[in-house]
């Protein structure tokens, strides 16, 4: 969580943004990983949404592990274009499994209107939220479908993969992956939001091209 802080972090405009220990009861284990975000989805919505004003201005909830690199601006500008009242469920589609996908677990944002619906209608409903081994594919699994966040040249703007992976098409199973993925130089998009399976190394790469470098 400290290099998640001291990268990307940095560059969040709000830095009075709470966060509280809610999860002291259940054991951190990558099995828990399900019920630990189906809890903070309803603790936000219950407890955070409708008291802070940087959660209603920017309207997005973003769930991502402490291994992914997220490119603040690039996000911020595409969420811009997006209407928060719309029920979005934003991320790097994964086929595999879910008819209609999922996205993956390392990065996935909840619009402010896909949140109320997934409290209103999931949380503690066992027919429409059931028990998951994978959190990723028990959040797909709220009939919040996927919205495609491609760019017009039909790259991802989120990736659930490392660069190296992206660019030798290594990262990329062809039965977890609903469309056809670039590989090379032709895999990154200029609009790029997030990366994954990040080292502490990788982060610091990323922060010091990004931020700490004159432009050429």
């Amino acid at each position: 969580m400290r290099r998640s802080r001291n990268t990307a972090g940095r560059q969040v405009i709000t830095t009075d943004i709470p966060y509280v220990t809610v999860f002291a009861g259940i054991p951190d284990t990558y099995a828990n990983l399900f019920y630990k975000s189906h809890y903070a989805f309803y603790y936000i919505y219950e407890y955070i949404s409708k008291e802070f004003e940087w959660y209603m201005k920017k309207s997005v909830f973003l769930e991502a592990d402490d291994d992914t690199y997220i490119i603040v601006e690039h996000l911020k500008r595409y969420l811009s274009t997006l209407n928060p009242n719309k029920p979005y469920y934003l991320g790097h589609l994964r086929k595999r499994i879910l008819k209609h996908g999922y996205n993956s677990g390392g990065a996935y944002i909840l619009s402010k209107a896909a949140l109320k619906l997934y409290n209103e209608l999931a949380y503690q409903n066992k027919t429409k939220c059931p028990d998951a081994k994978n959190e990723d594919v028990g959040i797909g699994s709220m009939d919040i479908y996927p919205h495609d966040t491609r760019n017009s040249k039909g790259q991802n703007r989120f990736n659930s993969f490392t660069p190296s992976d992206i660019f030798h098409s290594t990262g990329t199973p062809l039965d977890r992956i609903n469309y056809g993925e670039k590989k090379g130089y032709e895999a990154f998009a200029s609009d790029l939001i997030s990366f994954h399976h990040l080292t502490p190394d990788d982060m610091r790469l990323f922060d010091i091209l990004l931020y700490r470098l004159d432009k050429p």
